[in-house]
C-alpha cells in the first residue's frame, strides 16, 4: 500500500510540474520575440506575468553574462535583468558618450551566431521603470546597449 501512495504522490507532483511548465510557455509564447520587443504596460496583467516568468528563465541562463534581456529567452518584451539582481523595465536612453568600448557579443536565442567584436558607447544614461535614472559605464554600458539593440535594432553599434 505505501508504494501505491508514493507512486500517486509522484504522479501528482509530475502533473503540477507539467502544469507550471505549460503556464510558463503559454505566457511567454503570448509575446514571442520577432526582432521587436514591445514596451511593458504596467497595467496589463499578461505583461506583468510574462515578465515575471521571463526573469525566472533569464536568471537560469545568466551564467557569466553581465545582463540579459527578454529577447535573449525569446520573449518580445522590453526588460533587462542584471547579473547582480536589478530588473529594468522599459529602459530609454537619455544620453550616450562618444567614447566607445569594444566587446564580443552573441545572442542566446540564436545559438548558430558566432560571437562578433562590436564597438558600443562607453557610457549610457538610461531611464527605466518610469522614473529611475541610472548611468552605466564600460562593460555594463556595452551590455545595456546590446540589450537595447535587441529591442528594436536601432541602437547603433559598429561591427569591427
Amino acid at each position: 500500500m505505501p508504494m501505491i501512495k508514493l507512486g500517486l504522490g509522484l504522479l501528482a507532483g509530475l502533473g503540477v510540474f507539467l502544469f507550471l511548465i505549460q503556464a510558463i510557455y503559454s505566457f511567454s509564447s503570448s509575446f514571442p520575440y520577432d526582432g521587436i520587443a514591445i514596451p511593458i504596460d504596467p497595467r496589463n496583467d499578461a505583461h506583468l506575468i510574462a515578465v515575471r516568468e521571463a526573469v525566472v528563465l533569464i536568471v537560469a541562463k545568466m551564467d557569466d553574462h553581465i545582463c540579459l534581456a527578454c529577447p535573449d529567452v525569446g520573449i518580445g518584451l522590453q526588460c533587462i535583468v542584471w547579473s547582480d539582481g536589478p530588473v529594468w523595465r522599459n529602459p530609454v536612453v537619455i544620453s550616450r558618450s562618444d567614447e566607445t568600448s569594444e566587446g564580443y557579443e552573441t545572442t542566446l536565442f540564436d545559438s548558430t551566431e558566432a560571437p562578433r567584436l562590436v564597438r558600443r558607447p562607453d557610457r549610457v544614461v538610461v531611464e527605466h521603470d518610469g522614473t529611475a535614472i541610472d548611468t552605466v559605464f564600460g562593460a555594463r554600458a556595452h551590455c545595456l546597449a546590446h540589450a537595447l539593440d535587441l529591442f528594436d535594432g536601432t541602437f547603433a553599434s559598429v561591427p569591427l
